[in-house]
């Protein structure tokens, strides 16, 4: 395929065969594909079903966040205990870590960071799956075989 006849094709024309200076109007284009709502439909369902779990999952963590945020709430206070201990240095032993597996599972596992980023993505598939189905709303109907 030449350039010439791939530039007049860009623009709508057809070189004429026999040599003619004046290019023809080209045939019409041909028609672009239906969309396949079947795989935009199987997307919104995933979309849907992993948002959902997720956001099951955000509730699991923000009670697990809880659960260590009030370890850190309390360990100044069992620290600060004037009163007689049975062996002082495993007390603080246990003490500090209680306080660093709380420090460890709300940084890395349940705390804001982590919440931060488990909505991101329930943010993520909640905006996918209102674009999918604002896209099927905006398909026309499919003719039914009857």
């Amino acid at each position: 395929m030449s350039r010439a006849r791939l530039a007049l094709a860009v623009q709508g024309l057809v070189p004429d065969p026999e040599g003619a200076t004046v290019p023809q109007p080209a045939p019409p284009p041909l028609l672009t594909p239906p969309v396949d709502a079947r795989p935009l439909a199987q997307r919104l369902r995933y979309c849907r079903h992993h948002a959902l779990r997720l956001r099951r999952e955000q509730e699991a963590m923000q009670a697990k966040a809880r659960h260590y945020e009030l370890r850190l709430k309390v360990i100044p206070a069992l620290r600060a205990w004037a009163g007689p201990v049975a062996n002082p240095a495993q007390e603080e032993k246990w003490l500090t870590q209680v306080e660093q597996e709380a420090r460890n599972a709300l940084q890395h596992d349940c705390g804001l960071g982590p919440q931060r980023v488990l909505e991101a993505r329930i943010a993520g598939l909640e905006r996918e799956a209102e674009l999918l189905a604002q896209t099927l709303a905006e398909l026309p109907e499919e003719p039914t075989d009857a």
